[in-house]
């Protein structure tokens, strides 16, 4: 039982690292246009369906807020990329609990401040919440196992 749970987790660890790593390059690559001043580039590549017209590129706040949260793309997909390395690769409890919580969250703002008022068609991100699912499934299911 113990190769069964450790494949489940290491599926579940691999979801994870994908998810941390689309993150991680999601996060550096609006950072780079956010710096650049690109903000029309920038807020078309988070959510295409807004009108990127009324904004105002000369504003400094906006370009900030840009800036934050590309920052914290990166930080949020370093962290789940090294809990996936760490410790649910080698199923462990505590992986699965900062893994679930941190991109629980996560996922959840993604969801409702762009899939449900539509500012982003559910075809261009849903690869990012599925990656997050597969991940929270196979390494529930890696511990269900490891625990029998």
């Amino acid at each position: 039982m113990k190769s069964t749970s450790n494949a489940f987790a290491k599926v579940g660890a691999s979801s994870y690292a994908l998810w941390g790593g689309l993150n991680i390059l999601a996060g550096v690559m609006l950072l780079g246009q956010a710096r650049a001043g690109e903000l029309k580039d920038y807020f078309y590549n988070v959510a295409p369906n807004i009108n990127t017209d009324s904004l105002i590129n000369g504003y400094d706040a906006v370009g900030a807020v840009a800036q934050f949260h590309a920052y914290n793309l990166v930080w949020i997909g370093l962290v789940s990329l090294f809990v996936a390395v760490r410790f649910n690769w080698k199923n462990e409890r505590v992986g699965f609990w900062i893994n679930l919580i941190l991109g629980g969250f996560t996922v959840l703002g993604f969801s409702l401040f762009l899939f449900l008022p539509d500012k982003m068609p559910i075809t261009s991100g849903m690869l990012i919440p599925l990656l997050w699912l597969v991940g929270l499934v196979f390494t529930h299911i890696g511990l269900r196992i490891k625990r029998n």
